[in-house]
């Protein structure tokens, strides 16, 4: 089966300017075989219209299951569940990973990131995964994220012929947490009719020059470093070398080659990879400006109830997310008047934080998505950090 970067259905050569977002441009039938299931699963692929973290038209892939009740007929609500792909190569795409012949991951990555996608359908939802990261796989561009995320909701009611009106639930964890809440804060103004009933994310980068400053030298994580920072290289569209020296640039050519290893480089310094120049990243106006449009919460108020979760089992985080910046947007949200259910798993590190999110996700979602209220825990939230911006220079 051939790679993404060599399958003609990942690339459009049409205009797209003008074209309405969520505009299916192509489309196809694939087997898959998602973890948590023996059987092969049908699904179908779109090509989908969407934009970029600075608004320029793309085109990314959409994967889409639909349950036996969606076959016979019966509409059923629609799960948009963003995996945790976290790729810098396009064989990273959760449209390759699904399909057989394609899984490169590793099983027990797989296992955790592909269940839901089984137990959804078997409950009778539609789920659609997107690859979030566009077409260039800007891995942490969060703006991208979230507006490729609800695009590909959009694609997948254009499929079915469904109403702007189908409910739809949005879960996702650590990577796939980027998309969710980003799809969150975007929707009012991006994609304002559809009905989003609740969110569910789990493991929050929410300041990732918070996650940066906890994770260098870090021995478990530092391999997140040089795999965001060419995330948002590439979604900024900005050219490594200029700030990069050669072993840093040594460092993303290898990150590029795959998906993130999170102890790639263990004890990595950032400061090693850049040239004298820009080693106070925080007064450099480019890493400024990128690092404080990656905040969440600076920009429209989500409309729907939250489910926020976060690892804590060192006092800091979870290793690779800061607990309290997870706490600090729970608690803005809350004064903003949006229903929050928020919880930190203390004693929990990153990986096994996600075991804890997932039942309290299903529990969550399955109750928004049936009009049932949810718990809020607004009224004992406290502040956490300070998500104040970098200044400007």
């Amino acid at each position: 089966m051939p790679t993404p970067a060599n399958d003609s259905f990942y690339s459009y050569s049409g205009p797209l300017s003008g074209v309405p977002n969520g505009t299916i441009l192509r489309k196809r039938t694939v087997e898959t075989a998602p973890m948590g299931t023996a059987a092969v699963l049908p699904a179908t692929q779109v090509l989908y219209k969407t934009t970029d973290d600075l608004g320029q038209p793309d085109a990314t892939v959409a994967t889409i299951f639909r349950p036996l009740s969606s076959m016979l007929g019966m509409r059923s609500k629609i799960i948009s569940y963003q995996e945790f792909y976290d790729g810098l190569a396009s064989t990273c795409r959760p449209s390759y990973q699904l399909r057989i012949g394609g899984t490169t991951l590793s099983k027990a990555q797989n296992a955790v990131d592909e269940e839901p996608i089984t137990q959804w359908l078997a409950a009778g939802y539609t789920v659609v995964t997107s690859d979030y990261e566009g077409s260039t796989d800007d891995f942490g561009a969060g703006i991208q994220s979230g507006r490729q995320t609800l695009d590909g909701i959009r694609a997948t009611e254009h499929l079915l012929g469904d109403p702007a009106s189908t409910a739809v639930g949005l879960e996702g964890y650590s990577g796939g947490s980027t998309a969710s809440m980003w799809a969150a804060q975007e929707q009012p103004t991006y994609a304002p009719r559809l009905n989003i009933r609740g969110v569910a994310a789990g493991g929050i980068p929410v300041d990732f020059a918070h996650n940066l400053l906890y994770i260098n030298e870090s021995t478990s994580w530092a391999g997140a470093m040089p795999a965001v920072a060419l995330g948002l290289i590439r979604a900024f569209h900005a050219d490594a070398s200029t700030y990069a020296n050669a072993a840093g640039m040594a460092v993303l050519t290898q990150t590029a080659k795959g998906c993130l290893v999170p102890k790639a480089d263990p004890g990595l310094d950032f400061h090693t990879m850049l040239k004298p120049a820009y080693q106070d990243w925080q007064h450099v106006p480019f890493f400024v400006k990128v690092f404080n449009s990656t905040i969440m919460g600076r920009g429209p108020t989500p409309r729907e109830p939250l489910l926020m979760t976060v690892g804590s089992s060192d006092g800091t985080g979870d290793g690779v997310m800061v607990a309290k910046d997870v706490q600090q947007l729970a608690y803005e949200y809350c004064r903003r008047g949006v229903p929050v259910d928020f919880k930190t798993d203390k004693g929990l590190n990153h990986t096994e934080a996600a075991l804890s999110f997932l039942p309290r996700a299903t529990a969550f979602l399955n109750a928004r998505m049936h009009g049932r209220s949810t718990t809020t825990d607004c009224s004992s939230t406290e502040a956490g950090n300070p998500l104040t911006p970098l200044p400007a220079h």
